[in-house]
């Protein structure tokens, strides 16, 4: 018994006329789940769960169509021999059902054209229930024989909840290449959910021969707007490159658009496994793009190999918790290590506390070989101790530790954003860096928001800056902004700093005419005095 749907019939079409030669051979062969719910069972003509009554194979394109109601679940189980489609395609356009495939063993989707996505979808995944993915231990891979890279589109959930969970794509190297590929994490409508609750690993695997002298120079993944990546139970996910010697700077970059929340216990880590030896200057930067927020509660890892740099960019929210970590290492090192860490708070960014009592670290792990003991913050937009800023009370008000951490302001744009609440501990938010320097330029603001109902009276002040070393000032009143206060303390010529050795001191004095009426009055009661003798 032979069964092809109109949808199935619709889809293949579709398919063949848009992805290229490989896809217009590929046999479409779509899931009904008629016997049981998993992948290879075959138990003779008419007993197969797929409409051909024959399993996908390496050159088949595997369809699940449309389910209007509850969940469509299917198992990729041990007996699936072959453990290879080229490609996937799931047709889901109803919120409210899930179209599901757990795998019990490692599938691997091979789009040989080298440029088309794995996993196809015939309608836009709105909700990331409508598509969902349980690696339960097992891989997603996704290979090409081509040179090119793959973009990977990766729309649904998929769930990463026990260890070894892998989603990869594997590029099959002559000698040479260019760019290894992209993996979207969710994409404009199409939405996605990452939820990591066990040590896992996302990212790309070059398998060449040990004679390749020059392979993949960029590897990206793009968490889109809307979609995000959740790290928690005290788990690791790894956004991983693995490579071979190339004559260039091999970068991988994660850009953020969305979300990604690392929790307390947990670790993102950023890590490049060069597979033979040889002292080549690598790249990783982690970028959390305008609109994206990251949810820094648990360790933010950069690890490796050789030389190079590793970079965080911040042009949307970071939000920094209780015990928050930036770790650097650099593994298998050749002479000449030159490693660093930069974290690049940029124009636009905000750099602010989850928590009343937000700390970051820094620790190189390496401190022997790791020449580069401190991190370098450079901010030019904002740095807000706190929780957020100008909160209608105390909420807002709190403490950022950043211990081994230098942080410099440079630009018109950056800026130091200070909650008053009272004058007293803990109504007033103080920025502290342990073993760390302050370095202000010319430009940099001070935004003082008034909140709590509070308003400062003469002679308030308030130790806002802790720090182990001092180069620069804030041009007061010039660089000096208020919001939410009146009179006296809504001019910024009221207020100077005292810059010590180890803190700086705002504070609000009385108006300049109220000082010129006391002197006034002074010398009149002198005069009167003299006259009196």
């Amino acid at each position: 018994m032979t069964r092809f749907s109109t949808l199935s019939l619709v889809t293949a079409a579709l398919l063949a006329g848009t992805a290229g030669a490989p896809v217009a051979s590929a046999a479409p062969i779509t899931w009904v789940g008629d016997v049981d719910n998993n992948w290879s069972t075959d138990s003779g003509p008419g007993d197969t769960n797929w409409d051909t009554n024959t399993l996908p194979g390496a050159l088949d394109n595997a369809i699940f169509g449309d389910v209007a109601l509850g969940t469509q679940a299917t198992v990729v189980d041990a007996s699936f021999v072959a453990g290879a489609v080229n490609f996937l395609t799931i047709n889901q356009s109803t919120t409210t059902a899930t179209n599901k495939i757990t795998l019990g063993r490692n599938l691997a989707i091979d789009a040989n054209d080298g440029s088309t996505s794995g996993i196809t979808y015939g309608s836009t995944i709105s909700n990331a229930a409508m598509f969902q993915v349980d690696l339960d231990g097992s891989s997603l891979d996704f290979t090409s024989s081509q040179g090119g890279g793959i973009t990977n589109n990766l729309y649904g959930t998929y769930a990463m909840g026990t260890a070894g969970s892998r989603i990869r794509t594997t590029r099959h190297y002559g000698t040479g290449g260019g760019d290894e590929g992209t993996f979207n994490i969710g994409d404009g409508s199409n939405l996605a959910i990452v939820n990591v609750t066990a040590d896992a690993e996302i990212g790309f695997r070059n398998d060449a021969g040990t004679t390749t002298t020059n392979n993949s120079k960029l590897s990206t993944i793009n968490i889109g707007a809307g979609s995000s990546v959740n790290i928690s139970n005290d788990s690791t996910l790894t956004f991983m490159k693995r490579m071979r010697v190339a004559t260039s700077v091999k970068t991988l970059r994660v850009n953020n658009a969305g979300t990604i929340d690392v929790a307390s216990g947990s670790t993102l880590q950023l890590r490049e496994i060069q597979i033979n030896t040889s002292n080549n200057n690598v790249g990783l930067e982690l970028s959390n793009l305008a609109g994206g927020t990251v949810d820094h509660n648990g360790t933010v890892a950069m690890t490796m190999p050789d030389r190079g740099n590793s970079t965080l960019n911040n042009a949307g929210t970071w939000k920094i918790g209780s015990a928050a970590l930036i770790t650097g290492e650099l593994v298998d090192q050749g002479s000449g290590d030159t490693g660093v860490i930069a974290f690049n708070n940029q124009s636009g960014g905000i750099l602010t506390g989850s928590t009343a009592t937000a700390s970051l670290d820094y620790n190189p792990l390496d401190t022997v070989t790791y020449l580069n003991q401190t991190l370098t913050l450079t901010n030019e937009g904002i740095l807000s101790p706190g929780v957020g800023s100008n909160g209608s009370g105390l909420a807002s008000v709190g403490t950022l530790s950043l211990t081994d951490i230098n942080a410099t302001f440079s630009g018109t744009d950056a800026t130091l954003r200070i909650d008053l609440g009272g004058v007293v501990g803990g109504t007033f938010d103080v920025l502290t860096l342990t073993n760390g320097a302050l370095t202000l330029d010319s430009d940099s603001k001070l935004s003082l928001y008034y909140v709590n109902s509070f308003n400062g009276s003469a002679g308030d002040s308030w130790s806002v800056l802790n720090y182990a070393g001092l180069t620069g000032t804030f041009n007061l009143p010039t660089s000096l902004v208020i919001t939410g206060a009146s009179g006296l303390a809504a001019d910024a010529n009221n207020y100077t700093m005292t810059y010590n050795a180890n803190n700086a001191v705002l504070t609000l004095v009385p108006e300049p005419t109220s000082l010129a009426l006391l002197g006034l009055g002074g010398l009149g009661l002198l005069r009167g005095r003299r006259r009196r003798v």
